[in-house]
């Protein structure tokens, strides 16, 4: 069986949780695999287990870059999966949903008959939805059923999120649980060991959590600076640049989809997408705005630590 994988992230080399899924779940999936993702260079790798790694220039890392890319990407993605004819294509999703579900609109235009599995490493909306605002949040839920309802299947990664999909959705979906790769544990020597838990004054058997716990940096930044800075202003603020942002785009695509501009790009992208391709660069604007406004006081307290720790006295 010939399989595609689709990440709108970095994936191999691993270097985060979500990439080290993807690329594992890949190297592991048998017979013939490809895995294609975005990065900062365009390139080819085979990297065994008869598993090839393709990589797309579109700075997955940065948000705005991505966004401008993305007219070019999700149809070279879906050209690329037709010209490698697969079994089955897997999306992996770890990153926004919308992405996913405008590449699998694109798939099924040109390449009907092939399977299309959505991986969900998240339940997105519950997460966009604890974030971001309102517009976000429900871009996020309405793109999150319409791929589950129009995958051929789609797993959850634990007990937990299929039945918030069932909740939410009325969808039910398999599950595909996280796992890791136990032979990586023997690279490590007693030795080392020993030198961690003496490093961070541990005794005895140790529980290592690996996760995104919860915390407050902007909280923290803030006491750090001594900024006479509430909490909800900074929100306050980081709300009207996402809000702004939003509705100004969202009047701009409703212009562009009732003007003759919208019948010249129906042809290149279907005329139902018009107003996501037009809408997706301000949402992305939006959302990289309203995180650099809410994260100043990080950056800051990062300058301040910094200054500290280097500052010499005559």
């Amino acid at each position: 069986m010939k399989m595609v994988f689709v990440c709108f992230y970095e994936a191999y080399p691993p270097t985060s949780g979500a990439a080290s899924v993807s690329y594992e779940i890949a190297r592991h999936a048998g017979g013939e695999s490809y895995l294609l993702q975005l990065g900062s260079e365009s390139g080819e790798n085979c990297v065994g287990n008869n598993l090839t790694v393709m990589t797309f220039a579109g700075d997955s890392n940065n948000k705005l870059s991505k966004l401008s890319a993305l007219q070019r990407l999700i149809p070279a993605l879906a050209e690329k999966i037709h010209s490698l004819s697969p079994d089955v294509v897997v999306l992996e999703g770890a990153s926004w949903v919308m992405y996913h579900w405008l590449l699998l609109r694109k798939i099924r235009g040109i390449c009907p008959n092939i399977k299309i599995v959505y991986h969900a490493h998240n339940v997105e909306y519950m997460l966009r939805k604890e974030k971001h605002g309102i517009l976000i949040t429900g871009l996020t839920r309405w793109a999150e059923k319409r791929i589950l309802e129009n995958a051929d299947r789609s797993f959850a990664v634990s007990e937990v999120d299929r039945q918030h999909f069932e909740r939410v959705y009325g969808i039910t979906t398999g599950i595909l649980p996280n796992g890791v790769e136990p032979d990586k544990f023997d690279l490590v020597s007693d030795n080392d060991i020993n030198n961690l838990k003496a490093a961070y004054g541990l005794r005895d058997k140790t529980v290592l959590f690996m996760g995104a716990y919860a915390y407050k940096p902007n909280r923290e930044a803030i006491d750090f600076l001594g900024w006479d800075l509430p909490a909800e202003p900074l929100a306050a603020a980081g709300k009207f640049v996402l809000v702004a942002s939003a509705v100004f785009g969202i009047i701009v695509s409703i212009l562009v989809f009732l003007s003759p501009l919208a019948e010249a790009l129906g042809g290149a992208v279907g005329p139902e997408l018009v107003f996501f391709y037009v809408l997706a660069p301000f949402i992305i604007a939006a959302v990289f705005l309203t995180n650099s406004v809410q994260n100043y006081p990080i950056g800051a307290a990062e300058s301040e630590k910094t200054k500290a720790l280097t500052y010499v006295p005559e």
